[in-house]
């Protein structure tokens, strides 16, 4: 029995010591006489352990390979969060050499602040890393990540920073990754020379960060394996344009950019800053050189949710036409279109373009955020997506609906789209009851939830009832002609 108890000792002290919720549990391992008195709301050493129990201690925290830093545990009795103990780490230290902790952590996941400590986490054999840090904390962090530059693959950090200008700190350890994934620094703007460097990286595949700066060189950045890329610009909207027309990414399928959203309406003639929304040129600029990226199947265009402000009156300059849209049309794999804010103005003849150059759209969200757009597309006119996209299912667009539009076509026959929406986003401040637009609708898409800007109207909840029961009738006078069909044959 106890040859068998010293085999099995090694297995499994390693499997049930490979992941921790928390540091606690280590620092509980010393006796409880060399601790405080006050366990519940902070860990420290008051007394200095024989060196039995820092064998101990050392032989467990070498098996530790995933490390959550939690701030709060859940309480055995009621299932609620508490706040989970504090540990001094300096007294821990005083008595225990840093270099000997956690000495073969892998994954290290947390958003504690820790000041002096970073090197006691962000070991060289890291692999995953996601954590959050104060301003005052980015130089010593950077000089921990250089340590680990080789064996990294995950990494995710999150600055508490007011100033989003580029940090020389992290972009200086960013150019120093050699095995790099995935990389997010939504929360940092990096530096040309980081991006420069990443760009060289064979295996970085996601990629999120910040734009401040943009230099004027042209030559390209070669990301030949990425796949998915998400731009916050932090300055001017203009550069991400160009920033994009330097990239080349051969298997690129996931393009999302945030841009500076308006607070304060853009005077005419007036030069566009961060706090305005982006012009028609700039937009026309910057879906030219989304479009170059052939593989793409997801694109996002969306304002930074920290710097939405008040709905303003649009300027002359914002205002685009579908042309705009035109070089994505040639992105036939293109799955989801997401560009709720620019205020594009669309016609039924944009609405059959969509629907032959995205074939298999899963999401196309247009102008659906935006107020008092003005919009020439009637609920007729979606019959091409109904009857052409075979896995659309969810769709916004800015649409027309009033009780006196003009006349609206022959219902297309019940059951006949091949679309299977379930979402119908309408885009517009004024809906009016119009039967004849219920019944349409309830012909295309039977199963689809309506859905408008702001508070709905006691119109758009009568015309979403109609609908209902539209559906309802359409559907048992289907199946009974489905069934009659089927007994005469």
């Amino acid at each position: 029995m106890g040859l068998t108890c010293h085999a099995f000792f090694d297995p499994a002290m390693s499997t049930l010591w490979r992941s921790l919720p928390s540091p606690n549990e280590l620092i509980t391992v010393l006796p409880e006489h060399t601790r405080g008195a006050d366990h519940d709301t902070y860990l420290t050493v008051v007394k200095e352990p024989s060196e039995a129990d820092w064998l101990r201690f050392e032989s467990y925290s070498r098996r530790v390979r995933y490390l959550d830093y939690l701030l709060s545990v859940e309480d055995d009795d009621d299932g609620s969060l508490i706040p989970a103990p504090r540990i001094d780490w300096d007294s821990v230290l005083k008595y225990y050499p840093p270099q000997k902790l956690f000495p073969n952590l892998l994954r290290f996941n947390s958003s504690s602040s820790f000041g002096e400590h970073w090197p006691l986490f962000i070991k060289p054999s890291l692999r995953f890393l996601s954590i959050d840090i104060d301003e005052n904390e980015e130089a010593l962090v950077a000089r921990c990540l250089v340590e680990c530059a080789t064996t990294l693959k995950t990494c995710s950090i999150i600055s508490r920073r007011e100033d989003t200008s580029s940090t020389y700190d992290i972009s200086y350890a960013v150019s120093s990754f050699r095995s790099l994934t995935q990389l997010d620094v939504s929360s940092l703007s990096l530096l040309p020379q980081a991006l420069e460097a990443l760009s060289h990286l064979p295996s970085l595949n996601d990629l999120v960060f910040g734009l401040d700066i943009v230099d004027n060189s042209r030559e390209q950045l070669p990301f030949l394996s990425l796949q998915l890329l998400t731009v916050t610009m932090r300055t001017s909207n203009l550069m991400v344009a160009a920033f994009l027309r330097r990239i080349t990414a051969p298997r690129l399928i996931v393009l999302k950019i945030y841009y500076a959203a308006a607070e304060n309406p853009m005077p005419v003639g007036g030069a566009l800053s961060p706090r305005h929304r982006p012009t028609a040129v700039y937009v026309d600029a910057l879906l030219a050189a989304a479009s170059t990226f052939s593989t793409l199947q997801l694109f996002m265009l969306h304002p930074r949710p920290a710097s939405v402000g008040p709905e303003h009156a649009l300027a002359p300059q914002e205002i685009c036409t579908a042309s705009v849209l035109r070089p994505l049309l040639d992105l036939h794999e293109l799955r989801v279109v997401h560009m709720p804010a620019i205020p594009i103005i669309l016609m039924p003849s944009d609405i059959a373009a969509f629907a032959s150059a995205w074939p298999n759209v899963y999401a196309l969200v247009i102008s659906s955020d935006v107020q008092h757009i003005w919009s020439s597309v009637q609920v007729h006119d979606l019959l091409p997506l109904a009857q052409r996209c075979a896995e659309l299912g969810s769709l916004a667009l800015p649409l027309a609906i009033t009780a006196n539009g003009g006349q609206v076509p022959e219902a297309p026959p019940f059951g006949g789209s091949v679309a299977p929406l379930h979402s119908l986003y309408i885009g517009s401040a004024n809906v009016e009851f119009s039967p004849e637009a219920a019944a349409y609708l309830a012909c295309m898409f039977p199963d689809a939830e309506l859905h408008t800007h702001g508070e709905p109207s006691p119109a758009f909840e009568l015309l979403k009832r109609t609908k209902r029961t539209v559906v309802e009738t359409m559907r048992r006078q289907f199946a009974y002609e489905k069934q009659s069909h089927g007994d005469e044959q």
